[in-house]
């Protein structure tokens, strides 16, 4: 199951020639997670080759412009793309007033529900969670409220070899029971342990996005041996 990062923009504060203002997009199987959103998102994710319409969730950091200014557009376009799926942003207090006043100036009507989740970037705690992953937040060190983002991927229950269905002519039920860790015991009363039954569990991954922040010790067990840190 594919993990990665497309890094869209990176520089600081204002956009440059080849360095776009901050925004990425993990990508995790069939799911794309949005974090921060520059005002160069949009023509970036055409350059990565990488389809909106399959962002379901954005986690913004912090309210500064660079990490904002893409929204009103990356919204609006969704609309003109007769988007239907939810989109949902989360993000520290004063995000909801932000795209409130934009969708009221600019008169957008959207043909999606937006959900705007306003969360306290202070504390680390789970914002997100569904089939693949754990979102948690990360509280930084910076000029306003601003937090990082901790994906870690969750358990998966366990492959079973295809060579052991077919050996012991496993039944549906069995597979479902093995899966879930139980050992398989034959007609003639003989114990398959459950680890020569099933693969090796892959290692899950984790990514620690840490952006606008001073020096700060105290989310360092949070981060601690993470697969990638930004």
């Amino acid at each position: 199951m594919s993990f990665e990062l497309h890094i869209l923009g990176a520089n600081s504060a204002l956009p440059a020639f080849g360095r776009k203002t901050s925004c990425q997009v993990l990508k995790v199987f069939h799911s794309k997670y949005m974090i921060d959103c520059g005002e160069s998102a949009q023509t970036s994710l055409q350059s990565f080759n990488l389809r909106p319409s399959k962002i379901e969730q954005i986690f913004i950091s912090h309210l500064h412009g660079d990490h904002i200014f893409g929204l009103p557009g990356l919204i609006s376009s969704f609309s003109l793309q007769k988007r239907t799926a939810d989109l949902t942003i989360y993000g520290p207090k004063g995000l909801k007033k932000f795209l409130d006043v934009i969708c009221v100036t600019a008169y957008l009507h959207l043909t999606y529900n937006l959900i705007v989740n306003e969360i306290d970037p202070t504390i680390a705690e789970e914002v997100f969670e569904d089939e693949l992953l754990r979102v948690s937040t990360i509280p930084l060190s910076h000029r306003i409220p601003c937090c990082g983002y901790l994906f870690r991927e969750k358990t998966k229950q366990a492959n079973i070899k295809k060579e052991m269905i077919e050996k012991y002519n496993l039944s549906i039920p069995e597979i479902i029971s093995i899966k879930k860790g139980a050992d398989y015991h034959t007609t003639d009363g003989r114990r398959v342990l459950n680890k020569t039954l099933v693969q090796e569990p892959r290692k899950l991954r984790s990514y620690a996005y840490c952006s606008d922040t001073a020096f700060n010790e105290e989310i360092i067990p949070q981060i601690s041996n993470v697969d990638l840190l930004y």
